[in-house]
């Protein structure tokens, strides 16, 4: 099932330009009844800024990524890196 989901992921990921900055977290990675795999983007970084003006913090605290960390745009490398946080998650848990 690991697999699948990061197949399913990387498939996503590969296919659908409007992820390109999706932050890959457990809160954005959807399994559906017929264990399809699909990734929405439920925090997105630019649109909610202004409403978190007060906060310093952003992202799972599990999966904050150096990009974040550095408050960078989301890139392949830094999805690849969350996608292996994601599939240590799965495997840990």
């Amino acid at each position: 099932m690991i697999i699948h989901i990061a197949l399913g992921v990387i498939d996503q990921l590969e296919n659908d330009p409007s992820l390109e900055n999706v932050s890959i977290n457990p809160f954005n990675v959807l399994i559906l009844e017929d264990f399809q795999v699909k990734v929405i983007d439920l925090y997105k970084k630019d649109d909610s800024l202004e409403m978190y003006e007060d906060i310093n913090y952003q992202g799972a605290v599990k999966m904050f990524l150096p990009p974040d960390a550095l408050d960078e745009p989301d890139t392949k490398e830094s999805q690849v890196y969350s996608l292996g946080c994601l599939l240590y998650l799965m495997i840990k848990n």
